[in-house]
């Protein structure tokens, strides 16, 4: 009973204890993990499969490179002279005009919305004066004999073919031939008829082509140019170099001649074919008679090509077989 009342008292007093104050700080250790996880990125948001296929709303433009584009302008001059024109046409733009000297005359246009390539080629259609540019400068020619050089891309030498065709009929025309058994010596060599007999031609196609490129090539342009007023054409096939003196409009015609003729000549093939129909027969085969060996004791022999159809008796004795250049004597 004496124990039972202190276990009681101990507890009595453990209940009217007074319990220790709490922590009113936050414990480091939390306090930068907190700060971890604020300061790392949150989970990427996953996204579907047909999102992840659908292109971009705004698709970047690929980059390429060009020469700048031309500003347009309008031209209209009445007898004005053709210097003045043309150093009016560079005047405000990229390009530097360069004249030659020999450039007269008066220039009468009316252009709308053009560029400086459009009016120059505008100028050289109507008055001759040609022109070159290169970088941002313009070369303008007077209107005059020119002289340009070509190269031309071509076999040197001429081509000739020839195309023969010729179907044989089975007959024969005016044949004649000896009749009566044979002999011992006609039957060991074959004997050629005597006769006229040909055989008749019953088709024949013969196809010629002579191919003179560079003949051609000259003669179309001495046409195109012509010959007077200094103008001249040379063709030179070992360099493959063609060298034309004429006025701006003829070379112009020049330029175009050559440009279709390389079109042309570059895909140029040549394409034949034939049929022929071979009937085979037993009497166009060859080979080693071996009855020659049979009728013979004679240890000598030889061995050839002897004509077709050829047909040696069994009771030959002696005989001597030719046929282009054997000879077989079995004596």
């Amino acid at each position: 009973m004496k124990y039972s009342m202190v276990c009681l008292g101990v507890l009595l007093m453990a209940a009217c204890a007074t319990p220790p104050p709490r922590p009113t700080s936050v414990d480091p250790a939390i306090t930068g993990e907190v700060d971890k996880a604020i300061a790392s990125p949150g989970p990427q948001e996953t996204r579907l499969p047909q999102q992840a296929l659908l292109p971009p709303l705004r698709m970047e433009m690929p980059s390429v490179e060009g020469r700048p584009i031309d500003s347009r302008f309008d031209l209209s001059v009445s007898n004005a002279p053709a210097a003045q024109v043309f150093m009016a046409i560079a005047s405000g733009t990229r390009y530097s005009m360069l004249l030659n000297p020999g450039i007269t005359g008066l220039i009468t246009v009316n252009l709308k919305d053009v560029t400086v390539r459009e009016a120059l080629d505008s100028l050289r259609e109507l008055y001759g004066h040609d022109y070159r540019i290169e970088g941002n400068r313009i070369f303008v020619q007077a209107a005059g004999l020119q002289t340009k050089i070509y190269r031309v891309n071509y076999l040197l030498g001429q081509r000739r073919g020839t195309s023969d065709l010729r179907v044989q009929s089975g007959s024969l025309a005016d044949s004649s031939a000896p009749s009566g058994p044979p002999t011992p010596a006609s039957t060991a060599s074959p004997v050629p008829s005597t006769g006229s007999g040909r055989a008749m031609d019953s088709t024949r196609v013969t196809t010629s082509i002579v191919n003179d490129f560079w003949g051609d090539l000259r003669t179309a342009l001495t046409a195109i140019v012509g010959t007077g007023d200094g103008r001249s054409v040379v063709v030179t096939p070992q360099s493959g170099v063609v060298l034309v003196r004429a006025f701006p409009t003829e070379l112009r015609a020049v330029e175009s001649y050559l440009r279709e003729t390389r079109l042309v000549v570059e895909r140029q093939v040549m394409l034949e074919a034939k049929v022929i129909e071979v009937t085979l027969a037993e009497g166009f085969q060859s080979g080693i008679n071996w009855g020659l060996f049979r009728t013979h004791d004679s240890p000598r022999g030889a061995i050839g090509q002897i004509g077709n159809n050829t047909t040696l008796g069994s009771n030959i004795t002696s005989a001597t077989l030719s046929s282009q250049g054997i000879t077989v004597n079995p004596a």
